[in-house]
């Protein structure tokens, strides 16, 4: 299993290249924050790391809009278009779209229009990323970030209308919604994964349930997964690193 590190500041970026990650997902919110403030060529200078995937591509502070009575997906999809390209220039391959916020049905809104609204943006953006030699997948988020697609198994809704994207799974949005891993990852298209301490930012790992997690992923042949946490320093980091490696090494492809 390959283990990288989704990067949202510039401590995150040094302490990752400290850690040895096999890979780094850079978040849209940090890339936007690196342009504006002319940094982004440090990006560039980074060593001995690959960035090989990105991770909210709609930044909340921006306000984009894809389903709602004020949905502006010519607003979005400029937005999504310039993260895009500035990921290329990093050689990112894989584009997680959670963006929460942005996809939030309002109350009284019609549900079935809102899926509608949704499909025809994830067209527009798959169709960016197609373009740039890039995959495109949905990321179920839980309950408490949006009312909209909580799951792999309603992920998977999305991907039987539009089959050249796939799923990002989170262990933390799965655990929290309670839902059973075996139903959300092996009825799934899954391309990518990601995890955390659960809850995010408690510091407890939950040593079975991740072991789990990554051995599900084994089966279905993904391989790639990211820690997105909010790490306080450098040794919390690379602790969560080594057991993940750890548990990763334990893996015999005995599923229970």
């Amino acid at each position: 299993m390959r283990i990288g590190c989704v990067i949202s500041n510039n401590q995150q970026l040094a302490w990752a290249q400290e850690c040895g990650f096999d890979y780094l997902e850079i978040k849209g919110d940090f890339l936007l924050q690196l342009f504006r403030d002319g940094d982004f060529d440090n990006l560039l200078k980074v060593e001995n790391i690959s960035f090989e995937a990105m991770t909210s591509p709609l930044p909340r502070e921006l306000g984009a809009k894809i389903v709602g009575d004020n949905s502006d997906h010519t607003y979005a999809l400029k937005i999504f278009t310039q993260l895009i390209d500035l990921s290329v220039i990093l050689g990112i391959k894989k584009v997680t779209l959670g963006s929460g916020q942005a996809r939030s049905v309002p109350e009284h809104f019609k549900r079935i229009c809102a899926y509608k609204q949704f499909i025809d943006f994830i067209n527009k953006a798959k169709d960016v990323c197609t373009s740039r030699k890039q995959i495109l997948s949905i990321e179920p988020l839980h309950s408490g970030e949006t009312n909209f697609i909580n799951s792999c198994i309603e992920a998977q809704r999305v991907i039987n209308d539009i089959p050249d994207i796939s799923i990002t799974a989170d262990c933390y949005h799965i655990f929290t919604e309670q839902l059973s891993l075996s139903d959300e990852l092996y009825k799934s298209k899954i391309m990518h994964a990601h995890t955390s301490f659960i809850p995010r930012g408690s510091g407890v790992f939950r040593e079975e349930y991740q072991l789990s997690f990554l051995k599900k992923l084994q089966v279905i042949g993904c391989n790639d997964i990211s820690i997105e946490e909010s790490f306080n320093n450098k040794e919390n980091m690379h602790e969560m690193l080594l057991k993940l490696r750890k548990l990763s090494g334990h893996i015999t492809g005995d599923i229970k």
